[in-house]
């Protein structure tokens, strides 16, 4: 997937994707974006951009942005 295509799905929808066995979310709430593993509520970080969510947010140790084009949604 690419960023832009992200950007538009993040628009109105809350995807769920599977990473290495594991599934995460995102949601836009209260203005922010909040990223995290499925069920595992200690997971959830907020952001505040995409361009945010794309750097800061690491799974597994890897930025979302450096995955994000290898995911199926």
């Amino acid at each position: 997937m690419t960023i832009k295509k992200l950007k538009e799905i993040l628009e109105c929808n809350e995807p769920v994707f599977h990473y290495n066995g594991k599934q995460y979310g995102i949601c836009f709430v209260g203005g922010k974006f909040i990223a995290g593993e499925v069920g595992e509520e200690d997971s959830d970080e907020s952001f505040y951009t995409v361009e945010e969510l794309l750097e800061n947010w690491k799974i597994e140790g890897v930025a979302f942005g450096d995955i994000v084009k290898d995911l199926q949604w």
